[in-house]
């Protein structure tokens, strides 16, 4: 009977102990000692270049959210004629709220197309609840680099919002600009004939091309 119950003692302890070894086995596996670390790849983004390659562009003081926006897309004006005919437009487009504001920003900026182009940068998002911004511009390559930023909350409101950046863009600076992060700006389009459309899809990236005089 006593010895029944010593044996009967030492049964749990010998379970916990056969636990912690295989415990102990199992954790070695795991453990690589004297490995090295493998560094992240490297990221081709213009911000890695370094703050030498930013630059500073003058931006017009539009309002920064806009319903009128959704009328035109990004776009590069590069004389006078081509501001008066998209200012032309503006003034017959419906459904804007700070129209008058708008264009007296843009008149009263006495833009120099000799030596320099207007750059209307779009973004249109599915929530005003969406922060957007312009990130630094950065020249890579003789290519001007601008990208939007933008920080979504955990719960969106569900409501349009298009957005407007006028920069100044002085010519010879870049032969091109990309924009990053800019959704497609309109709901419309116009065809060969000049009649409005509706337009679909969405675009991220836009490329273009910069006239030197």
């Amino acid at each position: 009977m006593q010895l029944h119950s010593q044996i009967s003692c030492r049964v749990p302890i010998l379970v916990f102990l056969c636990l912690l070894s295989n415990l102990g086995c199992e954790a070695q596996e795991d453990v690589n000692f004297g490995a090295k670390v493998k560094p992240p790849p490297e990221v081709d983004e213009p911000e890695a270049t370094g703050s030498s390659n930013t630059v500073e562009l003058q931006q017009i003081d539009i309002p920064a959210r806009e319903h009128g926006y959704q009328h035109f897309d990004t776009c590069l004006i590069n004389s006078a004629a081509e501001l008066q005919t998209f200012l032309e437009s503006v003034a017959e487009e419906p459904h804007w709220n700070k129209k008058p504001e708008f264009i007296e920003a843009i008149n009263k900026f006495d833009l120099d197309f000799s030596t320099e182009s207007l750059l209307l940068v779009r973004d249109t998002e599915g929530s005003g609840s969406i922060k957007v911004w312009l990130q630094t511009p950065v020249l890579l390559n003789r290519t001007l680099v601008i990208r939007i930023g933008k920080e979504r909350p955990g719960i969106a409101t569900l409501d349009m919002a298009y957005y407007c950046f006028a920069l100044v863009v002085p010519r010879g600076m870049a032969d091109s600009v990309k924009i990053f992060g800019s959704n497609t700006s309109s709901r419309f389009m116009h065809d060969k004939d000049g009649k409005r459309k509706h337009r679909q899809g969405h675009r991220k990236d836009i490329e273009l091309a910069l006239e030197d005089n």
